[in-house]
């Protein structure tokens, strides 16, 4: 009888200990994952592995082992067809749905808040040859993980995460963010239609404003989307320079556009926001602002193995960078954009 609670005792620990793996925590609530066993993601660090790998994964779908893959970014892939293979990858995640099906993808970063007066080192200390700081200050910090799989880095998230000097732990990932204006039918002050009871037509009435003012040149709006032309007719000489997300000489500006999407919608957020009152194209709100592009979007979209159309957005730490970056420089930051995993960094 022993014997047998003993073995039921330890099955439990295991269960427990496997569940807690598929998922991390996101403001005291678990954000639950499930494997999605059609698809699976690979990172690769050396330059000519990468152009191997690309062959490799052509001649998978020749032999059938591969229905399609998609290049990500510089070194990664996302791979569908069931025939996991880890190969000559350096890293290795699953690919994971959220609850609202939502996909999600693991990256080997993870991101600690500490609780005021803790230090990370101590953390570090317990995790020899799995963790290194990558960049931090006081309480939130950047780690990197030495893991070679999605199971690991998700184990180590846990794990610290529970530790009681930890406000909060998460991985770095890249999820199904979209380019949406995800609360337009509720914005009656733009386009009042009678929604929500509302009288149609009681709205935004911008015309008197642009009497007192067009905007002031000493403010500076923040686009945070997919880019903003420097030398578009309609914004004159007020886009600055800007930030993209893994492209220091990126400015902002748009990149990497393709037939599934020409990355528009950042230059239609800033026409919005602060074309100009001239004889060509629409009249922005406050058409004298400064415009600073921030560019989260630069990699090419793709489509999935369903049809879908799936923007090339930067992983969470990317765009917390980005928006850090932004607000610092900016007066008022502009998000049209949303969905995607739960984060912790981009709240």
């Amino acid at each position: 009888m022993k014997k047998i609670l003993i073995i039921i005792i330890c099955t439990f620990i295991v269960v427990i200990d496997s569940f807690a793996q598929y998922g991390y925590r996101y403001q005291g609530k678990d954000v639950k994952l499930k494997i999605d066993s059609t698809m699976y993601f690979i990172q690769i660090n050396n330059e000519q592995s990468i152009s191997s790998k690309n062959e490799e994964l052509k001649q998978g779908e020749k032999n059938g082992d591969v229905k399609l893959f998609h290049k990500l970014t510089s070194n990664s892939f996302l791979v569908y067809g069931s025939n996991i293979q880890n190969g000559s990858s350096d890293y290795f995640s699953n690919v994971y749905r959220t609850v609202t099906n939502d996909i999600v993808i693991i990256l080997p970063r993870i991101v600690v808040s500490l609780k005021i007066g803790e230090n990370i080192e101590e953390i570090i200390k317990e995790y020899p040859n799995k963790l290194e700081i990558e960049n931090g200050n006081r309480e939130k910090w950047i780690l990197i993980c030495t893991c070679t799989k999605s199971e690991d880095v998700l184990k180590l998230v846990n794990e610290i995460g529970n530790k009681t000097e930890v406000d909060w732990c998460e991985p770095e990932l890249f999820s199904e963010i979209k380019l949406d204006n995800t609360l337009y039918p509720q914005q009656y002050y733009l386009n009042n239609t009678g929604q929500n009871g509302g009288v149609a037509g009681i709205d935004i009435n911008v015309v008197p404003a642009w009497a007192i003012t067009n905007g002031c040149a000493n403010m500076t709006v923040a686009i945070i989307d997919q880019g903003v032309d420097k030398g578009h007719e309609d914004l004159g000489n007020r886009v600055l320079d800007g930030y993209t997300v893994g492209n220091p000489t990126g400015l902002g500006a748009p990149q990497n556009a393709n037939a599934l999407d020409p990355k528009g919608h950042g230059m239609a957020c800033a026409g919005i926001v602060a074309a100009s009152n001239n004889t060509i194209g629409i009249r922005g709100i406050a058409g004298n602002v400064q415009v600073l592009p921030v560019n989260i979007d630069p990699n090419p979209a793709y489509r999935d193995i369903y049809g879908r159309i799936i923007p090339g957005f930067g992983s969470s730490i990317e765009i917390a960078r980005a928006i850090n970056w932004a607000w610092r420089r900016a007066d008022v930051l502009s998000n049209s954009w949303g969905g995607g995993a739960y984060s912790n960094e981009i709240v």
